[in-house]
């Protein structure tokens, strides 16, 4: 795939018409990048007759999240910020690549500087319902909620379950350091565990629990909830902006794997 794109992005410089223009270089970059040759795409901008934009940094600061090379990514989105870039888009994509890497130090500032420049992300809000009533949950917010304290029992109930099956800590969301857990919250949200949650204590046993989301889910609480619905025998859905996941039994009708593969080629 690299060998065929390098031919036709050469093949233009060929041609009568023109040179390539920053959306070309932009895409060979991602190109390399998603094959994993971050060093050679680097150098490849380097090279470029013509000034990178923040396109071109960004397809290789996307690229350095998804293999996780904090060294280069910092770099990409340095000259990124330097261009004036005032997207949000790169903002998140540099608190992924930290938060992937369990750099939560550098997650907080990030998002101190998002702050600073009167970026805000769209809060995560989860919907459930419950007793013939809609209940929201908004992210950062559930300790106004009346039943706050009975929801975090819940909720930690799990998480401690999940430690016992042998689940990886990071991955599931359950941290054991409460500081790492703290940034972890409030970097990703998890809106959907305290609908869920609610749904358990104020549904009958055995009756399926219905969560719509106003951003995607994300992999540590898919995990979460795919143990939870093994765990209580519930049916739980939850649809997000990406896709309607129905857990039954500790599985997703998702196809997970493929389905992160394609999530991770969106962000």
């Amino acid at each position: 795939m690299v060998t065929a794109g390098l031919e036709l992005f050469n093949s233009i410089k060929t041609r009568r018409s023109g040179n390539p223009n920053l959306k070309h270089y932009a895409c060979i970059v991602d190109l390399l990048g998603r094959a994993g040759e971050l060093e050679r795409a680097y150098e490849f901008i380097m090279n470029m007759p013509i000034q990178p934009d923040q396109a071109v940094w960004g397809a290789l600061l996307n690229a350095c999240r998804l293999h996780r090379h904090v060294q280069l990514g910092e770099l990409a989105a340095h000259n990124i910020f330097n261009l004036g870039a005032g997207s949000i888009g790169y903002y998140v994509l540099l608190c992924n690549l930290y938060s992937d890497s369990g750099k939560w130090d550098q997650v907080i500032k990030v998002r101190e500087k998002m702050k600073e420049a009167g970026l805000v992300l769209d809060p995560g809000c989860s919907w459930v319902e419950a007793k013939g009533k809609v209940h929201a949950f908004l992210t950062g917010d559930n300790c106004h909620h009346p039943q706050a304290k009975d929801i975090n029992v819940v909720l930690e109930g799990f998480y401690e379950k999940m430690k016992e099956a042998g689940h990886d800590g990071q991955d599931c969301g359950c941290i054991d350091d409460e500081a790492d857990r703290s940034k972890a919250e409030m970097f990703c949200g998890h809106s959907e565990r305290q609908a869920i949650a609610f749904g358990l204590i104020n549904t009958a046993p055995g009756l399926p629990i219905w969560v719509t989301k106003n951003l995607y889910m994300c992999r540590s609480c898919h995990s979460l909830v795919k143990f939870i619905s093994k765990v209580v025998r519930r049916e739980i859905s939850v649809r997000d902006t990406e896709e309607f996941h129905h857990f039954k039994d500790g599985e997703c009708s998702c196809g997970d794997e493929s389905y992160w593969e394609e999530i991770n080629n969106k962000r």
